[in-house]
């Protein structure tokens, strides 16, 4: 079957984190640490498979599950926006990020898996909240591989 193995590498901001944000430049620097994610083809059909190694974590969904979390992590979103919910509240758990980025690419890009599935693995060394965008690799590293 089919494999895709991309790397992504974590960030460091030197000067101007917040500068982006006001349109203003920033200095940043790639780091040696890496977010290492695999995408194999497989034959279960309109199923994804996602392994998280750092958590431990092995989970199943059928497309339609994943649009269906997608369509529930947008209204959190539009809770929070509309000052009903808190920022933490939007994603409840770590998969939930490559659950929404998944969903919003199969939907996005008209990706069918009714003729096989996909199994997405993801082992990164970029340490988690540090500022080191461990978040942001996952994500880059995803849109790379599909």
């Amino acid at each position: 079957m089919k494999q895709v193995v991309v790397n992504a590498p974590g960030k460091l901001i030197i000067s101007g984190e917040y500068n982006v944000i006001i349109d203003k430049p920033a200095i940043a620097v790639s780091v040696a640490d890496l977010c290492n994610i695999k995408l194999t083809y497989n034959n279960k059909i309109d199923t994804v498979v996602i392994k998280l190694f750092n958590y431990q974590i092995t989970q199943q969904a059928t497309t339609t599950e994943l649009k269906q979390q997608y369509s529930e992590i947008f209204l959190r979103y539009e809770h929070y926006i509309n000052n009903q919910l808190a920022a933490e509240q939007i994603l409840l758990n770590k998969q939930k990020l490559v659950h929404l980025i998944l969903a919003k690419v199969l939907v996005d890009y008209g990706i069918n898996l009714s003729k096989h599935g996909l199994q997405v693995e993801i082992y990164s060394n970029i340490p988690i909240s540090y500022g080191l965008g461990s978040s942001a690799s996952v994500v880059v590293g995803l849109l790379v591989a599909l």
